[in-house]
């Protein structure tokens, strides 16, 4: 079986605003961004622990390349404006 699940850490978050404990189902404010300014979802989580964070990418058959290209970018888009 070949997985299609990635997990990815990311930097840590410069200015964490959730403390440890915090209920998992709040947006991080990172997804929202990509969300919203590059109609891209996925999930930002908390990994193990604040300012840690991983994103989490499943690769899909309707996915193209073109699609994990965009993420990339927009990632270090966020990641550069902070």
């Amino acid at each position: 079986m070949i997985g299609s699940l990635a997990t990815v850490p990311l930097p840590d978050d410069p200015a964490p605003r959730r403390p440890v404990g915090t209920a998992i189902d709040e947006i991080d404010p990172l997804q929202e961004a990509l969300y919203q300014r590059h109609r891209i979802e996925v999930p930002i989580v908390n990994w193990p622990a604040p300012p840690r964070r991983i994103v989490r990418v499943s690769a899909q058959i309707h996915n193209q390349m073109a699609d994990y290209e965009h993420l990339a970018r927009a990632l270090l888009e966020e990641l550069a404006a902070g």
